[in-house]
């Protein structure tokens, strides 16, 4: 019986290996398969994340595209990718998805359609955290201060303006636009107990600025061309919106 047993333990499956579907940025449409990296810090493996493969004689930075158990290619056959670049994935499952539709829609390869997604840094392989950035900041919250300063210290007091107009701070390259000399500048502030140096993530600037009101009133062919356009937003159809200069063709596709 004893035997038996241990035969049975013996004759358990083995489970097969994960297989990383990755998209490396080469003019060839496909995926390429890869194994894991071997190192025990290893994260949680999630599409979306950037990895460094060995391809050919080069490394490259690819994107996780898929995990799988099967592969076309014998898994002792298969390259292990060296390592994980990213904590957390840099493309969603949409902007998988998407990207995906695009590099078919376009006849492009897909590991050459996700990179253009990312900046020339990320293609590199370059952390994607965002560093803490050392700002200059101050506590005032009017003008007094700065009218005392502009007889005796006209750059200090121009310098304490602009950090009254920005409650996140300043960094060393908005401060070196102001003044030439402006370590000077800003030592002299925080000496005085008017500005102080902090250390922190900036707050992210908006890409574009926040339109408010109601807009316009559309006319009725605008209204017309809008209802057409929002009948079809859940599937993929290309309109053609015609009208001579100022006939409110923009405010269409703002609406």
């Amino acid at each position: 019986m004893a035997f038996g047993e241990n035969n049975a333990a013996l004759c358990q499956p083995v489970d097969p290996p994960l297989i990383l579907r990755v998209a490396v940025p080469v003019p060839l449409r496909r995926l390429f398969d890869y194994l894991p990296p071997e190192s025990p810090e290893t994260r949680i493996l999630r599409p979306g994340m950037r990895v460094e493969v060995p391809f050919g004689r080069r490394r490259k930075v690819g994107i996780l595209v898929e995990i799988s158990k099967d592969s076309g290619v014998e898994p002792a056959r298969l390259k292990r990718a060296f390592s994980v670049l990213d904590e957390a994935p840099l493309l969603s499952g949409d902007d998988l998805k998407l990207l995906s539709w695009a590099s078919r829609y376009y006849h492009h390869p897909i590991g050459e359609a996700l990179a253009a997604a990312f900046t020339t840094l990320l293609r590199r392989g370059e952390s994607a955290a965002t560093e803490p950035c050392r700002r200059l900041c101050t506590d005032l919250v009017a003008c007094s201060d700065t009218e005392a300063l502009v007889k005796r210290a006209p750059r200090q007091a121009e310098m304490l303006r602009s950090l009254l107009e920005a409650p996140d701070g300043l960094p060393a390259k908005a401060l070196a636009v102001l003044d030439r000399s402006w370590r000077g500048t800003a030592e002299a502030l925080v000496r005085k107990g008017l500005a102080v140096w902090r250390e922190g993530v900036p707050t992210a600037v908006p890409v574009c600025p926040t339109v408010t009101g109601e807009g316009p009133r559309l006319n009725p062919d605008q209204e017309t061309a809008m209802a057409a356009v929002a009948e079809s937003f859940d599937a993929y159809r290309a309109f053609l919106l015609e009208g001579v200069t100022g006939s409110g063709k923009t405010e269409v596709y703002i609406r």
